[in-house]
């Protein structure tokens, strides 16, 4: 047999390339530019915890781009033209995130070109809020993007805030104004990496648990089961109370349910806690539950107080060094809620 030559086989392989019909060839290709760069962000909250789905808007040329934290608190845009851009957070007012650090991202790899939106969202206007069953100052400005004071300490909230004195204890009904969003952005270069703090959380719940004679509980080690908004539970929390007695538990601010049981006391407990339910201290469900919560047994809470609840308010009166026929008039409110809110 005998073996072609290399010349008989390049002429052989060109003769059927011509013999075969002419076919479009695909090319396309997603090009990469060497001079496109990428822009990092980390959003942390004030532990320095990741804060997952943020949502981060950019802008550049009057063009849009959304993109959103993972659970690690990271994102990255890549594929920008090596020109200024502008970094805010969509659905945040411009007092709840702080810029902590900016890095350079050193060489950076070839990417292909970003894909982005015409135009720009149009800031949300003022609103209002109707409160619900568990809602509080803290949940509804996190819901809303704010920092609680910000909301709280606004002029169309001065007669609510007259009213209620505490924004953890609303009553369902309540009106709450919520302002615009103050927008806010950055300028920023590709080849950075931006590290954001987000500002407000998490939330710190803070309850009190003293002994029969009214003393602190402190140094009892426990741990602390919570939910969020959606009823899911969250990591537990561990810690021992301090010298006032605290129980200091980091919740996220749509927080609604906490459970603390007590690690060396196991007939103690559990206790547990329904978030944004306790009702104003001026109404009797209010006096009554704070009263059970101090220790008064009150009974079942209600919008009437019985004899056994009167009868608890009259020792609560004395031990808080007031004349025990008063009622619950304002200085009873004052001190009930200084006794129960310190």
């Amino acid at each position: 047999m005998t073996v072609p030559t290399q010349r008989e086989r390049l002429l052989s392989a060109d003769t059927s390339a011509n013999d075969r019909p002419n076919r479009p060839v695909d090319m396309t290709v997603l090009p990469c530019e060497q001079n496109l760069g990428t822009i990092e962000i980390v959003v942390t909250d004030e532990l320095e915890q990741p804060c997952f789905g943020v949502a981060i808007e950019l802008l550049w040329n009057g063009k849009r781009l959304i993109t959103a934290t993972d659970r690690t608190g990271y994102a990255r845009i890549d594929g920008l033209d090596p020109e200024d851009h502008a970094l805010g957070f969509v659905a945040l007012d411009g007092k709840a995130w702080e810029l902590l650090t900016t890095e350079s991202l050193g060489r950076q790899p070839r990417c292909p070109r970003a894909t982005w939106c015409p135009g720009r969202e149009e800031p949300e206007a003022a609103a209002t809020h109707v409160v619900r069953s568990g809602d509080c100052i803290t949940s509804i400005a996190h819901a809303h993007g704010f920092l609680a004071r910000t909301i709280w300490e606004a002029e169309e909230n001065r007669d609510l805030v007259r009213l209620r004195k505490c924004g953890a204890t609303l009553a369902v009904g309540d009106i709450v104004y919520i302002p615009a969003r103050t927008i806010r952005r950055l300028t920023v270069q590709p080849g950075q990496r931006l590290r954001i703090r987000r500002l407000g959380v998490p939330e710190m719940f803070r309850p009190r648990f003293l002994d029969a004679r009214g003393q602190p509980r402190a140094g009892l080690a426990f741990i602390a089961h919570v939910r969020d908004a959606n009823d899911t539970p969250l990591a537990d929390v561990s810690g021992v109370t301090n010298d006032t007695g605290h129980a200091v538990v980091r919740i996220p601010p749509d927080a609604t349910f906490v459970e603390i049981d007590f690690l060396d006391d196991l007939f103690d407990g559990p206790h547990i806690f329904a978030l944004g339910t306790l009702p104003p201290v001026d109404t009797a469900a209010g006096m009554i539950s704070r009263l059970n919560g101090l220790g008064y047994d009150c009974g079942e809470v209600g919008s009437v107080v019985t004899e056994r609840a009167a009868e608890s308010l009259r020792r609560f009166r004395i031990h808080a060094g007031l004349a025990p026929e008063g009622g619950f008039d304002q200085l009873a409110q004052d001190a009930l809620a200084q006794a129960f809110e310190p």
